[in-house]
């Protein structure tokens, strides 16, 4: 090894998780692969990922921007509330007025839904599809900047991580990532649900599907085992444009059709699309804690929140 530690020196280099070109480059390949295995040119009405950092949901957009007429597909991250920095920093870019942030040096209170000890500071930004599109310029002819997307986002850094959910524990999210959102064709949906959620989704894929998920990824899940949820998301979709009834497996394991008839024509129930990734820290002895926490969870007062607002 000692051997080898020089050449291995000559070709290696130091680059973040989530907020690097080359990241999102390697994530945008799910999207050409989904649209392979997908059918006879069948386009998915939503994607949905967990989100960290923004480092896969920002790969996942730009690969949409490759395939035609994906750039309009919904693309829904979701987020446990202990730690939710790209939630809350589209919500800030969202705002009108524009929140205050801390390098304008304004004493204005934050917004209320901030959570505790979280602060906003402007990050300054180009076109962040520039060098990953072919043809696309910074400014260039050949795609026309919206100038009011570019230039500054608002980042919302949180104080702390408090969801069990440490994987996606990122203080605060890539800023070319929430520029995507923002420019973006297709809307892009933000979910903040709690951990006691992805707990009971996890528990629901293990009885279903038999393998084991850690939060980071089951919260991912959480919109397939709660009904109300998915028909929300897919209510806004264009193809859906009225609520959708939905029946999914509960954590019982009760079938049932992603249209709640039954039907299984292709053309006659949405599809959506869930990037199950990653969690090498899920665990048996895991599942088992989860289903004693939930022991005296009421799902009822639970909070889930879309978009800014409680579902």
């Amino acid at each position: 090894m000692l051997g080898i530690a020089p050449w291995v020196k000559l070709f290696t280099s130091c680059f973040g998780a989530t907020d690097d070109p080359l990241v999102w480059q390697g994530h945008s390949t799910l999207i050409q692969e989904i649209s392979e295995q997908l059918p006879n040119g069948l386009k998915p009405d939503a994607l949905l990922c967990s989100v960290g950092g923004a480092g896969l949901i920002a790969g996942l957009m730009v690969g949409c921007e490759v395939v035609p007429t994906w750039d309009q597909i919904p693309i829904i991250g979701v987020e446990p509330s202990g730690a939710a920095c790209f939630y809350h920093s589209v919500l800030a870019n969202r705002s009108s007025p524009p929140v205050n942030t801390s390098e304008q040096g304004d004493s204005s209170p934050l917004p209320p839904s901030l959570p505790a000890g979280a602060r906003i500071v402007q990050e300054h930004v180009g076109d962040p599809f520039v060098g990953l599109l072919r043809g696309r310029t910074q400014k260039g002819e050949e795609h026309k900047s919206n100038e009011k997307n570019y230039g500054k986002v608002n980042i919302v850094h949180v104080g702390s991580i408090t969801s069990r959910a440490t994987s996606l524990g990122a203080s605060s999210p890539a800023p070319a990532a929430v520029a995507m959102a923002m420019e973006r064709k297709g809307p892009v949906k933000v979910v903040k649900i709690s951990d006691e959620r992805a707990m009971s989704a996890s528990l629901g894929f293990a009885d279903d599907h038999f393998v084991v998920t850690e939060l980071a990824c089951s919260a991912t899940l959480v919109p397939a085992y709660t009904p109300s949820l998915l028909s929300s998301i897919l209510s806004s979709t264009s193809r859906h444009p009225k609520a959708v009834s939905v029946n999914v497996h509960s954590h019982t394991g009760t079938n049932g059709t992603a249209n709640g008839k039954g039907d299984a024509t292709p053309k006659s129930k949405p599809v959506v699309v869930f990037i199950v990734c990653g969690g090498s820290k899920g665990s048996v002895e895991d599942l088992k804690q989860f289903r004693t926490l939930l022991g005296e969870w009421n799902d009822q007062d639970d909070e889930i929140w879309v978009d800014g607002e409680r579902l």
